[in-house]
Parts: structure tokens; C-alpha cells; sequence
């Protein structure tokens, strides 16, 4: 009896997921939370203008989490060449404008990353920054997500949550308006994601990844220069 007791056991840690087990940082997946199928490299054939590309982005949180309010983003892009017309978004007059954008409802469902949001978390882009740092092959997303106080709760040590969804349209990919540039490789590692609480509780700041190399993604093989952390200001002020 006993030994079919620790067989049992045994089998229960086998079957549960790894991500419960993983180290306070964040993750990048294509389509998927990096604990679902997570995939690091995404080819695109360039042929069409349909559809989107979907970067998920999760994090594993530390103890002390308990009363999130929302998150800091900060991830960055870098091309083997000055960052090209299908890379270029947000700036009035770039060619591909509107093709990027952020929300903050995961896919369904998620098996191993839980929604710390609620689906009630408001925020998005709030700046892209091309030639960041004086590289004319680098930019850079700042971004941000929050919660109203109401919905404000505890999140729990060493567990997988989901983030944000980076979607980047296929517009202007091909045709007589194309923007040029999309089969370059591009490498994107997600900075850090630095976790709100309200003012004298305490922030976190996670700016490692949960696992070896699961904060960065590739876009066409990608480019395989070192990219520098660094961080952002503070949203916090918004519930001074």
C-alpha cells in the first residue's frame, strides 16, 4: 500500500505543470503563453496582408505580490540593419502606422497562465522608440497595463500569468503599397515587466527571465546582437 501511495505521488509531480515551478521572471511566446507550446522563432513567407502576428508575453511573479494594480513594459526590437518601413509604427507618417497594438485578453483557454487582469486591465503603447539608444537597428516599446482598485487582488508566488498580447497586422506586407523589410531577422526580448502595487506596499521589478532565454523571441531567424536592460519611469502616480 504504501509503495502504491509514493508511485502516486510521484505521478502527480510528474503531471503538474512546469511553470509552477519556474523562477520569478517573463517569458515571450509566439501565439501561446510561454507554459502553453511555447515557440521562440516565427517564419513568414511575406505573401500576405491578412491576419496578424501574436506575441505573448507572461511573467512569473515572486512572493509578496499582493495588491497588483497593473505592470511597466518595456521590450525591444533589433534588426542586423537600420530598422526597416515594415518595422516602423506609431510615428505619424511611418508606413505600416497602425499595424501594431497591445491588449491585455488572453487567449482561451490558458492552460498553464492564469489572467492576473481579470479581463479588466486597461493601458497600452504609449511610446515606440526607433533608433533607441543612438542604434539606428534598435527600437523600443513602452507600454503599460492597470487595474481600477476594485479589482485589485493578490497574485500567487512562482506561477505563470499572463501579460499582454503584442498583435502586429500583415498589412502592407505585399502589393503596390508594401513596406519594405518584412523577411528581415529581427530579435525581441522583453525588457522588463515591473509590478504595480499601491504606493508604500512596493513594487517588483522583473527584469531576468523565467527560464534560460524564454524572455526573447525571433522574427525570421532574428539577429543575434546583445541588447543592453534597462528601464522605465513609474505609472504609479495615477493613484497618488
Amino acid at each position: 500500500m504504501r509503495g502504491a501511495l509514493v508511485a502516486w505521488f510521484v505521478a502527480i509531480a510528474i503531471a503538474m505543470p512546469a511553470a509552477a515551478h519556474a523562477a520569478a521572471g517573463v517569458n515571450l511566446s509566439w501565439d501561446e503563453c510561454h507554459g502553453d507550446q511555447p515557440t521562440s522563432n516565427r517564419t513568414f513567407a511575406c505573401d500576405t496582408n491578412d491576419g496578424a502576428q501574436v506575441i505573448v508575453a507572461s511573467f512569473v511573479a515572486p512572493g509578496g505580490v499582493t495588491q497588483l494594480l497593473g505592470a511597466e513594459i518595456v521590450l525591444d526590437l533589433l534588426i542586423a540593419e537600420a530598422i526597416p518601413d515594415w518595422w516602423r509604427f506609431k510615428a505619424s507618417g511611418s508606413c505600416r502606422q497602425s499595424a501594431m497594438s497591445m491588449n491585455f485578453i488572453p487567449a482561451s483557454p490558458e492552460l498553464h497562465c492564469r489572467d492576473p487582469w481579470a479581463l479588466q486591465g486597461v493601458g497600452g503603447i504609449t511610446a515606440y522608440s526607433v533608433g533607441y539608444g543612438g542604434s539606428p537597428r534598435r527600437a523600443r516599446i513602452y507600454a503599460f497595463v492597470i487595474l481600477t482598485p476594485d479589482f485589485v487582488l493578490p497574485i500567487e508566488e512562482n506561477v505563470e500569468y499572463f501579460a499582454f498580447n503584442l498583435v502586429i497586422s500583415n498589412m502592407r506586407t505585399t502589393g503596390m503599397d508594401a513596406c519594405a523589410g518584412c523577411s528581415l531577422g529581427v530579435r525581441l526580448l522583453l525588457n522588463s515587466i515591473k509590478l504595480v502595487q499601491p504606493v508604500g506596499v512596493g513594487d517588483f521589478m522583473l527584469a531576468t527571465s523565467a527560464q534560460p532565454a524564454s524572455n526573447q523571441l525571433y522574427w525570421q531567424a532574428g539577429a543575434t546582437d546583445p541588447v543592453r536592460t534597462t528601464t522605465w519611469g513609474s505609472v504609479k502616480s495615477l493613484y497618488r
